[in-house]
Parts: structure tokens; sequence; C-alpha cells
């Protein structure tokens, strides 16, 4: 069996939804879009990602 992930759109392109889901999900958790309209998302775990938007916007990603 091969399980493949595909973390940074090399195999998939998804039309820019996970874009979109972290935009929506920042603005109601957090109540702002930080940085995602202009954040690179390739070749990072969406864990990384989510880490460098919130650390922009300064909240403590850890909390």
């Amino acid at each position: 069996m091969l399980i493949l992930f595909d973390i940074d759109g090399t195999l998939l392109l998804t039309q820019g939804a996970g874009r979109e889901s972290t935009r929506e999900a920042m603005l109601e958790v957090f109540g702002t879009e930080s940085t995602v309209a202009t954040h690179t998302f390739g070749g990072k775990t969406d864990w990384q990602t989510l880490t460098e938007l919130l650390t922009a916007h300064g909240v403590d990603a850890e909390t």
C-alpha cells in the first residue's frame, strides 16, 4: 500500500481551498485574517503555517 501526503501542492491543486479555509478559520477564531492573503503556504506543514500566521498577528501559537 502506498499513501501519499501532498502538503505543498506538488501533486494536487485545490484552487486555494486551503488558503481560504485557513482565512475563514483565523477570522472566526481570532477575529483576524492575519497575513493569510500574502503568506507562503508551499513546502510547509499546516502546523508550521498556522504558527507563522499566529506569530505575525502577535498570538502565541503554543497557547
